[in-house]
Protein backbone atom coordinates (compact mmCIF):
# COMPACT_ATOMS: atom_id res chain seq x y z
CA UNK A 1 0.00 0.00 0.00
CA UNK A 2 1.49 3.35 -1.02
CA UNK A 3 1.32 5.92 1.76
CA UNK A 4 1.01 9.68 1.40
CA UNK A 5 3.50 11.99 3.04
CA UNK A 6 0.67 13.44 5.12
CA UNK A 7 -2.27 12.21 7.15
CA UNK A 8 -5.88 12.61 6.10
CA UNK A 9 -7.37 16.02 5.36
CA UNK A 10 -10.87 17.44 5.40
CA UNK A 11 -11.89 20.21 3.01
CA UNK A 12 -14.27 23.03 3.81
CA UNK A 13 -17.35 21.02 2.82
CA UNK A 14 -16.42 18.23 5.21
CA UNK A 15 -15.17 15.51 2.88
CA UNK A 16 -12.27 13.22 3.73
CA UNK A 17 -9.40 12.94 1.24
CA UNK A 18 -5.83 11.66 1.35
CA UNK A 19 -4.43 8.99 3.65
CA UNK A 20 -6.10 7.68 6.81
CA UNK A 21 -6.47 4.54 8.89
CA UNK A 22 -10.21 4.03 9.50
CA UNK A 23 -9.61 1.00 11.73
CA UNK A 24 -6.89 -1.38 12.84
CA UNK A 25 -7.92 -3.72 10.01
CA UNK A 26 -7.34 -1.38 7.08
CA UNK A 27 -5.60 1.64 5.59
CA UNK A 28 -7.28 4.06 3.18
CA UNK A 29 -6.12 6.46 0.48
CA UNK A 30 -9.03 8.53 -0.86
CA UNK A 31 -9.23 10.60 -4.04
CA UNK A 32 -11.98 13.07 -4.87
CA UNK A 33 -11.99 15.48 -7.79
CA UNK A 34 -11.06 18.97 -6.68
CA UNK A 35 -8.20 21.51 -6.51
CA UNK A 36 -5.23 19.62 -7.94
CA UNK A 37 -2.74 21.77 -6.03
CA UNK A 38 -4.08 20.30 -2.78
CA UNK A 39 -3.68 16.66 -3.78
CA UNK A 40 -1.26 14.75 -1.58
CA UNK A 41 0.08 12.08 -3.91
CA UNK A 42 2.56 9.44 -2.75
CA UNK A 43 6.04 10.09 -4.13
CA UNK A 44 6.49 6.47 -5.17
CA UNK A 45 5.75 5.05 -7.62
CA UNK A 46 5.91 8.19 -9.82
CA UNK A 47 3.15 6.87 -12.11
CA UNK A 48 0.64 6.36 -9.29
CA UNK A 49 -1.23 9.63 -9.79
CA UNK A 50 -1.62 9.17 -13.55
CA UNK A 51 -2.89 5.60 -13.28
CA UNK A 52 -5.15 6.41 -10.33
CA UNK A 53 -6.89 9.26 -12.16
CA UNK A 54 -7.28 7.13 -15.30
CA UNK A 55 -8.87 4.33 -13.27
CA UNK A 56 -11.18 6.83 -11.58
CA UNK A 57 -12.31 8.25 -14.93
CA UNK A 58 -13.10 4.74 -16.21
CA UNK A 59 -15.12 3.86 -13.10
CA UNK A 60 -16.94 7.22 -13.24
CA UNK A 61 -18.08 6.46 -16.80
CA UNK A 62 -19.15 2.92 -15.91
CA UNK A 63 -20.94 4.05 -12.76
CA UNK A 64 -22.88 6.83 -14.48
CA UNK A 65 -23.84 4.58 -17.41
CA UNK A 66 -25.27 1.97 -15.03
CA UNK A 67 -26.97 4.61 -12.91
CA UNK A 68 -28.61 6.27 -15.91
CA UNK A 69 -30.08 2.96 -17.10
CA UNK A 70 -31.39 2.09 -13.65
CA UNK A 71 -32.98 5.48 -13.01
CA UNK A 72 -34.56 5.55 -16.47
CA UNK A 73 -36.14 2.16 -15.73
CA UNK A 74 -37.77 3.30 -12.49
CA UNK A 75 -41.54 3.60 -13.06
CA UNK A 76 -44.58 3.23 -10.86
CA UNK A 77 -46.34 0.17 -12.33
CA UNK A 78 -49.28 1.31 -10.27
CA UNK A 79 -47.35 1.05 -7.00
CA UNK A 80 -45.54 4.38 -6.61
CA UNK A 81 -45.45 7.78 -8.34
CA UNK A 82 -42.92 8.08 -11.12
CA UNK A 83 -40.04 10.36 -10.18
CA UNK A 84 -38.38 12.73 -12.62
CA UNK A 85 -35.18 10.85 -11.89
CA UNK A 86 -33.13 12.41 -14.69
CA UNK A 87 -33.90 15.95 -13.52
CA UNK A 88 -33.15 15.05 -9.93
CA UNK A 89 -29.87 13.47 -10.95
CA UNK A 90 -28.84 16.61 -12.84
CA UNK A 91 -29.75 18.78 -9.87
CA UNK A 92 -27.96 16.77 -7.23
CA UNK A 93 -24.92 15.35 -9.01
CA UNK A 94 -21.65 16.65 -10.39
CA UNK A 95 -22.30 15.31 -13.90
CA UNK A 96 -21.39 18.54 -15.67
CA UNK A 97 -18.07 18.71 -13.87
CA UNK A 98 -17.22 15.10 -14.61
CA UNK A 99 -17.81 15.70 -18.31
CA UNK A 100 -14.93 18.18 -18.30
CA UNK A 101 -12.57 15.79 -16.46
CA UNK A 102 -11.10 18.81 -14.68
CA UNK A 103 -9.30 18.41 -11.37
CA UNK A 104 -9.38 22.12 -10.59
CA UNK A 105 -12.85 22.58 -9.20
CA UNK A 106 -13.11 25.26 -6.52
CA UNK A 107 -14.03 22.55 -4.04
CA UNK A 108 -13.66 18.83 -3.67
CA UNK A 109 -16.56 16.79 -4.99
CA UNK A 110 -18.19 14.16 -2.83
CA UNK A 111 -17.96 11.02 -4.98
CA UNK A 112 -14.90 9.22 -3.56
CA UNK A 113 -12.43 6.85 -5.19
CA UNK A 114 -10.96 4.75 -2.38
CA UNK A 115 -7.92 2.49 -2.16
CA UNK A 116 -8.47 0.13 0.78
CA UNK A 117 -5.59 -2.03 2.02
CA UNK A 118 -6.59 -4.88 4.35
CA UNK A 119 -3.54 -6.47 5.96
CA UNK A 120 -5.54 -9.51 7.27
CA UNK A 121 -3.20 -9.91 10.23
CA UNK A 122 -5.96 -11.08 12.56
CA UNK A 123 -7.11 -13.68 10.05
CA UNK A 124 -3.59 -15.08 9.68
CA UNK A 125 -3.07 -15.22 13.46
CA UNK A 126 -6.29 -17.18 13.90
CA UNK A 127 -5.34 -19.64 11.18
CA UNK A 128 -1.86 -20.12 12.66
CA UNK A 129 -3.43 -20.89 16.04
CA UNK A 130 -4.48 -24.17 14.39
CA UNK A 131 -7.46 -24.93 16.59
CA UNK A 132 -10.99 -25.68 15.53
CA UNK A 133 -12.36 -22.62 17.34
CA UNK A 134 -9.68 -20.39 15.78
CA UNK A 135 -10.38 -21.64 12.27
CA UNK A 136 -14.12 -21.07 12.69
CA UNK A 137 -13.43 -17.57 13.98
CA UNK A 138 -11.09 -16.90 11.05
CA UNK A 139 -13.73 -17.98 8.55
CA UNK A 140 -16.17 -15.54 10.12
CA UNK A 141 -13.70 -12.73 10.76
CA UNK A 142 -14.79 -9.59 8.88
CA UNK A 143 -12.58 -6.65 7.97
CA UNK A 144 -15.66 -4.44 8.28
CA UNK A 145 -19.13 -4.96 9.68
CA UNK A 146 -22.14 -5.52 7.39
CA UNK A 147 -23.31 -2.17 6.06
CA UNK A 148 -24.82 -0.30 3.11
CA UNK A 149 -23.18 2.63 1.32
CA UNK A 150 -24.87 6.06 1.26
CA UNK A 151 -24.45 6.81 -2.45
CA UNK A 152 -26.22 5.82 -5.66
CA UNK A 153 -23.95 3.05 -6.93
CA UNK A 154 -20.66 1.51 -5.88
CA UNK A 155 -18.18 0.11 -8.42
CA UNK A 156 -15.53 -2.32 -7.19
CA UNK A 157 -13.07 -3.96 -9.61
CA UNK A 158 -12.61 -7.60 -8.61
CA UNK A 159 -9.54 -7.91 -6.40
CA UNK A 160 -6.84 -10.56 -6.69
CA UNK A 161 -7.59 -11.41 -3.04
CA UNK A 162 -11.23 -12.38 -2.58
CA UNK A 163 -13.09 -10.82 0.33
CA UNK A 164 -16.20 -8.90 -0.77
CA UNK A 165 -19.42 -10.61 0.23
CA UNK A 166 -22.88 -9.30 -0.68
CA UNK A 167 -26.13 -10.38 0.94
CA UNK A 168 -28.87 -11.58 -1.38
CA UNK A 169 -31.82 -9.26 -0.67
CA UNK A 170 -34.36 -12.08 -1.08
CA UNK A 171 -32.76 -15.15 0.49
CA UNK A 172 -30.49 -13.21 2.91
CA UNK A 173 -27.69 -15.61 1.97
CA UNK A 174 -24.16 -14.23 1.71
CA UNK A 175 -22.55 -14.45 -1.74
CA UNK A 176 -18.76 -14.54 -1.97
CA UNK A 177 -18.88 -12.64 -5.27
CA UNK A 178 -15.15 -12.48 -5.98
CA UNK A 179 -14.87 -16.27 -5.68
CA UNK A 180 -17.58 -17.01 -8.24
CA UNK A 181 -16.49 -19.08 -11.29
CA UNK A 182 -15.26 -17.03 -14.23
CA UNK A 183 -14.74 -13.80 -12.27
CA UNK A 184 -11.56 -12.04 -13.49
CA UNK A 185 -9.50 -9.82 -11.16
CA UNK A 186 -9.22 -6.18 -12.32
CA UNK A 187 -11.15 -6.99 -15.50
CA UNK A 188 -14.63 -7.49 -14.05
CA UNK A 189 -16.33 -4.84 -11.93
CA UNK A 190 -18.93 -5.44 -9.23
CA UNK A 191 -21.69 -2.82 -9.23
CA UNK A 192 -24.21 -2.56 -6.41
CA UNK A 193 -26.82 -0.10 -5.12
CA UNK A 194 -26.51 2.30 -2.22
CA UNK A 195 -29.09 3.97 0.01
CA UNK A 196 -29.74 6.95 -2.32
CA UNK A 197 -30.67 4.66 -5.22
CA UNK A 198 -32.98 2.70 -2.94
CA UNK A 199 -34.79 5.95 -2.14
CA UNK A 200 -34.80 7.12 -5.78
CA UNK A 201 -36.36 3.84 -6.91
CA UNK A 202 -39.08 3.97 -4.24
CA UNK A 203 -37.31 1.04 -2.55
CA UNK A 204 -37.67 -1.20 -5.61
CA UNK A 205 -33.87 -1.41 -5.93
CA UNK A 206 -32.59 -2.33 -2.46
CA UNK A 207 -29.27 -1.07 -1.16
CA UNK A 208 -26.76 -3.92 -1.06
CA UNK A 209 -25.70 -5.09 2.38
CA UNK A 210 -22.05 -6.10 2.13
CA UNK A 211 -19.01 -7.01 4.17
CA UNK A 212 -15.31 -7.74 3.57
CA UNK A 213 -14.22 -11.08 5.01
CA UNK A 214 -10.73 -12.09 6.03
CA UNK A 215 -8.25 -13.91 3.83
CA UNK A 216 -4.82 -15.48 4.19
CA UNK A 217 -3.31 -12.76 1.98
CA UNK A 218 -3.41 -8.94 2.14
CA UNK A 219 -6.16 -7.37 0.04
CA UNK A 220 -6.14 -4.21 -2.08
CA UNK A 221 -9.66 -3.04 -2.93
CA UNK A 222 -10.53 -0.16 -5.28
CA UNK A 223 -13.96 1.41 -4.68
CA UNK A 224 -15.65 4.24 -6.59
CA UNK A 225 -18.97 5.45 -5.17
CA UNK A 226 -21.37 7.92 -6.78
CA UNK A 227 -22.30 10.06 -3.80
CA UNK A 228 -24.23 13.25 -3.10
CA UNK A 229 -23.02 16.21 -1.04
CA UNK A 230 -25.27 15.41 1.91
CA UNK A 231 -25.08 11.61 1.62
CA UNK A 232 -28.50 11.67 -0.02
CA UNK A 233 -30.51 13.46 2.67
CA UNK A 234 -31.54 16.34 0.38
CA UNK A 235 -32.31 13.91 -2.44
CA UNK A 236 -34.52 11.84 -0.14
CA UNK A 237 -36.44 14.93 0.94
CA UNK A 238 -36.96 15.94 -2.70
CA UNK A 239 -38.17 12.42 -3.57
CA UNK A 240 -40.63 12.54 -0.67
CA UNK A 241 -41.88 15.98 -1.76
CA UNK A 242 -42.49 14.82 -5.35
CA UNK A 243 -44.14 11.61 -4.18
CA UNK A 244 -46.49 13.54 -1.87
CA UNK A 245 -47.39 16.03 -4.62
CA UNK A 246 -48.11 13.31 -7.20
CA UNK A 247 -50.18 11.31 -4.76
CA UNK A 248 -52.26 14.46 -4.23
CA UNK A 249 -52.72 14.81 -7.98
CA UNK A 250 -54.13 11.28 -8.20
CA UNK A 251 -56.89 11.94 -5.69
Amino acid sequence: MVKSESTSNTDRVGGLWGYSQPSTAKHLFRIRRGPSKLYLWPRHPPSFATHAMAAMAHLEDLNFACLSVLLAAVDDNGRAPRLDAAALLRSYSDTSHLAGRSSDSARFLHSPFDFFYYHNHDYVKLVLADTVDAKVAAARSPNCLPHIDPGFLGCIPVSTTAGLMIQDSRTKAWVDVESLPGVRPYRDVIVFAGWTLQVASCHRIPAAVHVVRGNSRPRLSLVYERRLEDNGDGFAMECARIKKRKLGERK
